[in-house]
């Protein structure tokens, strides 16, 4: 494909891209968006090229998308489309870049795939890079605040595989510091002692018991798996009473 003496790429560009990586049509839409480089419409083109140019490429896109137009950051919206085709390298560059509230909005835009959960096994990809993904490795600073909105991927989670969403909220919660194991359990076992804020408690807890109704049998298949006695006895109750009991349901008669 030769383009017009008028859209040549410029050399910085044609030399970061990598050679066959670039579908021809791309090179064209990319050049066009150099006269309007913080459009959406040119966001949405680097965020797909952003695992096909070398570091250096990306760091300054990055630094044009937030120092383009003043008081209008668009450095998240380049690194949403980035997550939406490469989770895993826009997930690494987020929490490098310590920014709580872009990696929040990063994990949820990797979770959903490059059209936004639309059809859903368009997200199975990114699912499985956050499944891999170690919360841990946020700094500690700013966990709190980069976790804080980490609820809304599993309510996306739960249309695709409820019971891979009951597996990882369980497991985010125990290999984290986001919950007591021992208030867990009394919780799983029947003792209301959470309130219902819908965080990860609330939405891991209201996966297992769509999962305790929908499949029974899987959930006790891996219930015996756990190593865990104390746990595998309350998610046991769960899975036996998934509609509520003891205080739950002297509760609701009162």
């Amino acid at each position: 494909m030769k383009i017009p003496g008028d859209l040549a790429l410029p050399r910085n560009t044609k030399s970061a891209l990598k050679v066959g990586a670039i579908p021809k049509g791309f090179v064209l839409i990319l050049k066009l968006s150099q006269k309007h480089s913080i459009s959406k419409t040119a966001l949405r083109v680097k965020g797909f090229l952003m695992s096909r140019v070398d570091a250096s490429t990306r760091e300054r896109w990055l630094a044009e998308a937030k120092s383009s137009v003043e008081d209008d950051d668009r450095t998240a919206h380049l690194m949403h489309a980035w997550a939406g085709w490469d989770p895993k390298g826009a997930l690494e560059a987020a929490v490098a870049r310590k920014d709580p509230e872009i990696i929040s909005e990063v994990a949820d835009e990797a979770s959903r795939g490059p059209w936004s959960g639309r059809p859903y096994n368009t997200g199975h990809f990114g699912l499985g890079v956050i499944k891999d993904f170690d919360v841990m490795t946020i700094p500690p600073d700013i966990r709190p605040a980069a976790r804080e909105q980490w609820y809304q991927i599993l309510e996306y989670w739960g249309d695709i595989d409820i019971g891979e969403t009951a597996r990882y909220g369980l497991n985010y919660l125990l290999r984290t510091d986001y919950a007591p194991r021992d208030r867990l359990i009394r919780f799983f076992s029947g003792d209301d002692d959470y309130p219902d804020e819908g965080d990860m408690i609330d939405r891991t807890f209201c996966a297992l018991r769509v999962w305790a109704v929908v499949q029974p049998k899987g959930m006790q298949t891996w219930i015996a798996t756990l190593k865990d006695p104390e746990m595998q006895k309350a998610l046991t109750w769960l899975l036996q009473n998934p509609w509520g009991g003891r205080q739950w349901k002297s509760e609701s008669v009162r």
